[in-house]
């Protein structure tokens, strides 16, 4: 399993996909992500446009997100 994952949003303002990579954890078969602040581009892209491509290794996804909000 790799230690990336590379997300693709379509940019809020250009339409045009848009892919990041990023580290994540997996769990129950979920992938999580983390972002160290809100207005990070790929989340503001995410809150405009939901439906997202995930790429893990050899495997693609199409999945909709969505945001736990935790505070310490």
């Amino acid at each position: 399993m790799s230690i990336y994952l590379y997300l693709t949003t379509t940019g809020r303002v250009t339409g045009q996909s848009r892919e990041v990579e990023i580290w994540f954890t997996e769990h129950g078969g979920r992938f999580y992500l983390v972002a160290e602040r809100e207005s990070a581009n790929w989340v503001r892209n995410i809150q405009s446009q939901p439906q997202v491509k995930v790429r893990e290794f050899k495997q693609r996804l199409l999945a909709l997100p969505y945001a736990l909000e935790v505070n310490f």
